[in-house]
C-alpha cells in the first residue's frame, strides 16, 4: 500500500491559481475544470515531481512525507500528460525537467508555446502534442 498523498487546502488553492487555467505541460491547454452536465468537474490531476512511494518514478528516499506533498513538489497534469511523465517513457521526465516545467509556469514564462509548439524542456519529438 502507498503512502498518504494529503495536500493542504493552500496547496490546492496554490497549484489551481499559480496553474494559470491549464496544465503545466508546455503548450498543453487543457483547462483545471469541465463543464460537464452543468457541472464544473476537476479536469487535472497531482502529480508528484518525485514519487511519493518507493518504487515510483523519480523517488527520493531521503524525502520525508510532507516533503513529498508539499506544494515545491507538486504540479498540475492533465490525465493524458500525467500517464506519459508517470508512465514507460517516465525516464526522459527529469526531475530537472519536471522543476523546470513548474518554474516556467509559475512565474508565467511557460503560459506560451513558441511558434513552432516545440518547448525547451519537452523531450524531443513530442512538442506540445500528447503522444
Amino acid at each position: 500500500m502507498g503512502e498518504a498523498r494529503k495536500y493542504t487546502p493552500g496547496t490546492h488553492a496554490a497549484l489551481m491559481s499559480l496553474c494559470r487555467g491549464t496544465c503545466y505541460w508546455p503548450g498543453c491547454d487543457e483547462p483545471v475544470t469541465k463543464l460537464v452536465d452543468g457541472e464544473h468537474i476537476l479536469n487535472l490531476e497531482i502529480a508528484h515531481i518525485r514519487a511519493v512511494s518507493s518504487g515510483g518514478k523519480r523517488f527520493d528516499p531521503q524525502m520525508t512525507l510532507e516533503e513529498k506533498n508539499d506544494f515545491a513538489n507538486l504540479l498540475l497534469l492533465c490525465k493524458a500528460h500525467h500517464m506519459r511523465v508517470d508512465g514507460r517513457d517516465s525516464d526522459q521526465y527529469s526531475v530537472a525537467m519536471l522543476g523546470q516545467w513548474k518554474r516556467e509556469r509559475e512565474s508565467g514564462a511557460g503560459s506560451v508555446a513558441g511558434a513552432s509548439g516545440a518547448h525547451r524542456g519537452t523531450p524531443q519529438g513530442t512538442g506540445d502534442r500528447v503522444v
